[in-house]
């Protein structure tokens, strides 16, 4: 890389709507990404500086978070980021070489803010509360920008190739993998001819935005049918409310009723408040 020449490669998830499934709620949740506002699945994928997809995992449910899928594929990151014996000697001045001396690092964005815990990862600075990062933290920042802008630029390449893998998963899931790695190997192969370009990233750019477009609009729908049932309910509960104060009574019972009749509505009241709050 550029600006990092002690990094092995990159790593990013990237994520592909499909139907929302069938069955309970719960059920349905798991595949329900907040960040997109879509049902789907998630694949990381790690990428050398030549511009080669070295590992690609299996699809996990969109609730998943990126780190911990980075931490389900634990046992390739610690193999592939092991110096040889041949290198261990290599000078080596970057960060965190005293608590991983025998190990290469890898860059990651800022989902995975934490890594570094576990594994010599090198992650962009985040903002302390109610401060600004500083100049040397700001290039800091670009610099790994600046490297890490190859996942996109390859996932940008795959998701222009393949509409398998940047349109609506409609097929079986269980065949999601095999036709993921299939695209991968493919998209391989395509970059040894044509190395990738700057264009590749825009075009993964304008994806992740085709997404959070399709997202947004099917959140609103979501709102809007869940505010028109809430509108709804409130007026069957008046109704009801309205029925039950001009029930006729009669003999001793009408004045317990008039005197009642204040504090049953305040209360009908108060519990749909707080059910539609």
């Amino acid at each position: 890389f550029d600006h990092h020449a002690y990094v092995r490669y990159a790593t990013d998830v990237t994520f592909q709507q499909r139907n929302m499934p069938s069955g309970k709620m719960k059920e349905r949740a798991a595949y329900y990404s907040a960040k997109h506002h879509l049902h789907g699945y998630k694949v990381e994928v790690s990428v050398l500086p030549n511009g080669l997809a070295l590992n690609c995992t299996k699809h996990y449910l969109g609730i998943e978070a990126d780190i911990e899928i980075f931490r389900h594929n634990h046992a390739f990151h610690l193999q592939h980021l092991l110096k040889s014996s041949s290198l261990r000697n290599m000078a080596d001045e970057s960060s965190m070489k005293d608590k991983y001396p025998d190990s290469w690092c890898v860059l990651a964005d800022k989902g995975y803010q934490g890594l570094a815990d576990a594994l010599r990862a090198i992650t962009p600075i985040k903002k302390r509360p109610l401060q600004q990062l500083t100049l040397d933290e700001g290039r800091t920042n670009d610099r790994i920008a600046h490297d890490r802008v190859i996942v996109e630029n390859y996932f940008g390449r795959l998701t222009t190739l393949w509409a398998m893998c940047s349109d609506k998963y409609r097929l079986d899931e269980n065949n999601s993998d095999m036709f993921f790695r299939s695209c991968v190997a493919l998209t391989n192969f395509h970059v040894r001819i044509l190395p990738l370009r700057d264009e590749a990233g825009e075009n993964y750019s304008n994806y992740l935005k085709r997404l959070q477009l399709l997202g947004n609009e099917m959140r609103a729908k979501r709102l809007e049918v869940q505010r028109r049932y809430r509108e709804k309910r409130r007026m069957r509960l008046r109704g009801m409310l309205t029925a039950h104060i001009e029930r006729p009574v009669s003999g001793s019972h009408r004045i317990r009723a008039m005197v009642n009749s204040d504090s049953e509505s305040e209360d009908l009241l108060d519990h749909e408040s707080y059910v539609f709050s």
